[in-house]
């Protein structure tokens, strides 16, 4: 097991660069199997679940180069197969593979997706979706057997907005002849540039507002696509900037994704300044706590939600964070309680007493952002902090630890039988 050591009260200074969004590239990688060209695909991070996808799409038959951060993807021998192993069962956007493998196979058996544990996460807008769309669907024994049927359904509505329900359904019908509407769909950065990747590969895809139609074809051809910058990485780099930075600019961003985070700094009295493709945050000690709750984009992100709650800790007064989106996100709480901090649980909502001091503490990250935030934690504390889950970090961020270790956090890693 890989634990992480922390010795914190360090203040970080200098530079950044944030890699390709995690989100964004599983939904672009995925949605290249649509295409039996060679398909070129840029700036993608090398974290563990970009290389999870990649090996399932060996499984497939797919040919995949992958030489520094560019993925080379070639399907034109790619085979139907079962997606029943153990790689797809703990890999949460294995999802994406029903729209696909519907798409190009007019079938599919495929294990329930897993990934972090983040309480109630179902698929059932998915399966809805794919329902409506004359897909015949059972299960047993936690393997989804699907059916293409013929299609009399021409326009669907999401009950609320969900990112993997809006790019699924969009795999599947960018392939039927006829013309598909789709309401409150999801209109994330990673969204749009899943469309952007479909839209190159010939499919007609008109957006407005909240919906799109989608006027689908059978014969893609290739195309090269370069992945956006990950605006979570980036909101989380600058969170610690604002907890523990004297001084750290953050490159290869699109601010324009990062309103929200912006908005919070207002509100929270960070000092920072920030041009189209980067964001300096300053040193800044009289924070102020803040009422806030999580939304779909251009809201606050859930995915901020956890490391935002270790920053909350130093902040002045009492702030609250509603939960709307993952109810059950609050294992990082019990782990931050251990290090001294007081936040309180009450109907999904946080309230975090705030300018509270840390000591040390042997903490366990359960999921990928909840890690991230109890390394925000620890960087704030002034003692030693262990931190077992590191393979839950590396899911989504490439390097953090030498990242942080370069601005001048003391991080080591080390195995323990």
């Amino acid at each position: 097991m890989r634990k992480i050591i922390v010795e914190g009260g360090k203040l970080l200074e200098g530079d950044i660069y944030v890699q390709g969004s995690k989100n964004s590239s599983l939904g672009v990688i995925v949605a290249s199997l649509l295409c039996k060209e060679r398909v070129v695909i840029q700036n993608v991070a090398k974290i563990q679940d970009v290389l999870d996808l990649l090996d399932i799409l060996k499984t497939l038959n797919v040919k995949v180069e992958y030489i520094a951060n560019v993925v080379i993807i070639d399907s034109r021998n790619i085979t139907y197969n079962k997606l029943t192993n153990q790689l797809v069962k703990n890999f949460r956007a294995s999802y994406y593979f029903m729209g696909i493998m519907l798409s190009l196979f007019n079938k599919c058996e495929i294990y329930s997706p897993g990934g972090c544990n983040l309480g109630d996460r179902p698929i059932d807008m998915h399966l809805d979706a794919f329902s409506s769309l004359g897909v015949e669907i059972t299960c047993r024994e936690d393997v989804y057997y699907m059916k293409a049927k013929k299609c009399l359904n021409n326009k669907i509505r999401f009950r609320q907005k969900s990112v993997g329900a809006t790019i699924n359904t969009l795999l599947y019908v960018s392939s039927l002849n006829k013309e598909i509407v789709l309401d409150n769909i999801s209109i994330e950065p990673e969204v749009m540039q899943v469309i952007e990747t479909l839209r190159l590969m010939g499919v007609e895809i008109y957006v407005d507002n909240d919906s799109c139609k989608v006027i689908g074809r059978n014969n893609k051809h290739g195309f090269m696509i370069s992945i956006i910058p990950d605006r979570i990485e980036a909101g989380t780099y600058a969170l610690i900037a604002a907890a523990v930075g004297s001084k750290v600019k953050i490159h290869q961003i699109n601010i324009d994704h990062l309103s929200y985070l912006l908005d919070l700094f207002n509100l929270m009295n960070v000092k920072y300044e920030f041009t189209k493709n980067s964001l300096t945050v300053y040193q800044s000690d009289d924070l102020r706590g803040v009422e806030i709750e999580t939304s779909p984009y251009p809201g606050f992100p859930t995915d901020l939600q956890q490391p935002l709650t270790s920053l909350l800790i130093k902040a002045n007064g009492r702030s609250s964070i509603k939960e709307n989106i993952y109810k059950d996100r609050t294992a990082h709480i019990v782990e931050l309680n251990k290090m001294g901090a007081d936040i309180k649980i009450d109907n999904n909502t946080y309230y975090i007493e705030g300018n509270k001091k840390l000591h040390g503490a042997n903490l366990s990250g359960k999921d990928l952002r909840g890690g991230a935030s109890l390394v925000l934690a620890s960087l704030l504390c002034e003692e030693r902090c262990v931190i077992e889950g590191l393979k839950y970090i590396e899911r989504g961020y490439f390097n953090l630890i030498d990242n942080l270790n370069r601005l001048g956090a003391n991080i080591r890693i080390y195995e323990e039988d």
